[in-house]
């Protein structure tokens, strides 16, 4: 049988200090322990862009393809979202974040046609 797949969509992950990354984060481990038989994953930003774009954790794996919301960065995080796609989508913006809130719609958007109910 499939393992589940939980999908989390931010702008920043742990290691920046953020305030919606942080509670991403906080989120995440609570999921992942309610639900261990699910496979999770976060999607977001790389802080720089040198670092390595997918980061392995305990019962997670952080997919950072791009530094930035800008289109080619959008498009990168789209096929991410397709390749992985997953069975839950969950998306944790700032309210005031605009341009980034439309990146994780087009990102959910994705994600959906591929197979989402």
């Amino acid at each position: 049988m499939k393992r589940r797949h939980g999908l989390m969509v931010s702008g920043n992950a742990p290691p920046v200090r953020d305030g919606v990354g942080d509670c991403t984060n906080r989120l995440i481990c609570e999921l992942a322990r309610q639900r261990p038989e699910w496979r999770w994953s976060w999607l977001c930003r790389r802080p720089r862009w040198f670092q390595t774009p997918v980061v392995r954790g305990e019962g997670l794996t952080i997919f950072r393809p791009s530094h930035s919301w800008s289109r080619r960065g959008i498009g990168l995080d789209c096929a991410v979202a397709r390749v992985l796609g997953p069975d839950l989508i969950h998306v944790q913006e700032q309210i005031h974040s605009f341009f980034e809130t439309s990146a994780a719609c087009r990102i959910a958007d994705v994600a959906t046609s591929a197979g989402l109910p």
